[in-house]
């Protein structure tokens, strides 16, 4: 059964008729539904039903042995790592980070940033 499904109609009755004769108090439905659900068994594999695919599921997480994992090694090549450590390095050294490798932004992505920048602070100002 779908992990997802609904309660049967017995178990939807049931828990129905519980919380029309509580009186609205979610403790008493609570304690009435635990003990029914030792009492009935019936009653407790449909409470149960829909959630019964993660239940076994975590009892097999619980109950069988994880198998190991193993170490991932890093896909960075010794240089490319060298590289990376002396610009971090040379970053700390300036007292901020390392400057980009990568292309820089172009005139039309900064000139968007300052645009968008703007229009927030022409927004707080309407706001206060």
């Amino acid at each position: 059964m779908n992990m997802l499904s609904p309660l049967d109609d017995r178990t939807r009755k049931q828990i129905n008729l519980i919380a029309a004769q509580s009186g609205g108090s979610r403790t008493s439905v609570d304690k009435a539904i635990r003990k029914l659900a030792v009492q009935d068994h019936e009653f407790l594999l449909g409470l149960v039903q829909p959630f019964l695919d993660g239940i076994v599921a975590h009892a097999l997480s619980t109950a069988l042995p994880q198998p190991a994992r193993t170490a991932v090694s890093p896909s960075l090549s010794a240089s490319a790592l060298d590289d990376l450590v002396k610009g971090m390095r040379a970053g700390l050294e300036r007292g901020g980070p390392a400057p980009s490798q990568g292309q820089g932004d172009s005139a039309a992505h900064a000139n968007t940033i300052r645009a968008l920048a703007a229009a927030q602070a022409r927004r707080r100002k309407e706001d206060y």
